[in-house]
Formats: C-alpha cells, sequence, structure tokens
C-alpha cells in the first residue's frame, strides 16, 4: 500500500472500520504512515459505536494532548456518547469545557444535544435542564432528550408540562411519545397516559415503534388491558 495518499488511507480505513469492524480498523490506523483529522474522528467514532469508551476516551487524549490536534463536532458528540454510556461525569465535563474554549459560541445544535443527553444520563438531571432552557435552537432531537431524561429520573410531570411547548419548536416523533409515555408511567399519571396512547396517531400522526416500551406501559395501565 506504499504510495497511497492520506485520503486513500482514510477512505480504507473508513471502510474496514464499517465492514470489519473497529479492532480491525485499528490496525490499519496504526498502519498508516500520515493521519488526518478525519481518520482520527472514525476511530473515536468506531470505539463510542461498538461501546468502547474507555479507548475512545484514550485515542481522543492522544490526538489533543500529544499531537496538538482538535475534536471536531463529530468526534465531540461521540466523546460525550461514549460518557453517556459509561456514565463518566469527569470526562463528560471536560469536554463541554473543551468545547466552549474551542468553538466559543459556535456551539452547534447537535453538540448541545449530546450534552443535554450526557448530563441527563450521568444523573445531572438540573444541569441538563438548565443548559437545554439555555439553547439557541432546540429540534425534536434535543427534544427527546430532554424529555426522555426527566422521564428517567422521574420528572414526569415536568415532562408532560414541557411537552406543548416543544410543537413551538419541533415536530415530535415516535420516540418523543415513547419519553411522553414513559414519563406517564413514571409520574402515575393513567389517565394523560390512556390518553396519549389512544389518540397518538388520531391527533398526533405517529406511533411509537418501541414495542418493548409500550407493552410495558400496557402492563402498567390497567385500562390498556
Amino acid at each position: 500500500m506504499k504510495g497511497r495518499s492520506v485520503v486513500s488511507w482514510t477512505v480504507i480505513l473508513d471502510g474496514v472500520v464499517r465492514l470489519e469492524g473497529v479492532k480491525n480498523g485499528r490496525v490499519v490506523f496504526d498502519e498508516m504512515p500520515e493521519r488526518n483529522e478525519v481518520a482520527w474522528t472514525i476511530m473515536i467514532t468506531g470505539y463510542v459505536d461498538c461501546g468502547f469508551s474507555q479507548e475512545s476516551f484514550s485515542i481522543a487524549r492522544e490526538m489533543i494532548c500529544e499531537l496538538g490536534m482538535e475534536l471536531n463536532y463529530v468526534s465531540l458528540c461521540s466523546i460525550l456518547t461514549a460518557c453517556s454510556q459509561s456514565g463518566d461525569l469527569m470526562m463528560g465535563k471536560w469536554v463541554h469545557a473543551y468545547a466552549l474554549k474551542r468553538k466559543e459560541k459556535e456551539l452547534n445544535i447537535m453538540v448541545g444535544t449530546a450534552l443535554v443527553d450526557m448530563y441527563a444520563k450521568c444523573g445531572r438531571i438540573h444541569v441538563a435542564y438548565k443548559f437545554f432552557k439555555k439553547m439557541p435552537e432546540r429540534n425534536v432531537v434535543a427534544w427527546n432528550a430532554m424529555l426522555s431524561g426527566l422521564a428517567m429520573h422521574g420528572f414526569g410531570r415536568t415532562a408532560l408540562d414541557m411537552f406543548p411547548s416543544m410543537f413551538k419548536e419541533a415536530m415530535p416523533d415516535d420516540v418523543t411519545f415513547t419519553s411522553v409515555l414513559s414519563a406517564c408511567s413514571h409520574a402515575g399519571l393513567v389517565d394523560h397516559g390512556c390518553f396519549y396512547f389512544s389518540n397518538l396517531e388520531s391527533l398526533y400522526g405517529t406511533t411509537p415503534k418501541m414495542e418493548d416500551c409500550v407493552e410495558s406501559l400496557k402492563n402498567y395501565f390497567s385500562c390498556f388491558s
């Protein structure tokens, strides 16, 4: 493979990670005579997608501390996802500080949503809520992260109180209603749960696709039997 450009190497790396897995991808990565930002991002994302959080942290540290390279928005979101998966709040806070320092006011909605999700899944729902309220722009993914986080931590009524405001910014999808039904379940709001479940398709034109979640709600709400 001598004489290949860094672009060619990176294309090969991406294909190997996607088709053969991140472990084989690491072999190609280590053989690369030169690595660009895209190559590092491919490896970080590959590790996160496979659930190897610590490996993604390690390669990100090497990229930043040893080589002086910067994380882009894709790698930032991947690392935050790894923090959510592993519950590593300290690393999540570090990434948040890094993003604010490096990107200043350029934090886009993708990174903002990843931060909301990370803080919620790491047990800091109040921080997630505060950050969510300050986001200049919020899409359906950001709303889903916030609503599911509130439901997860037992703030079902808060999630339901927020839900009507969502329509001013984004249209809910099946993930949204799974979160809403979960919020009803956690808050013990049987009537609300029955209403949303019965009217999802007629009023909102959608139905949750997560059958296991819906089934658990059916079992919880006696009116679904």
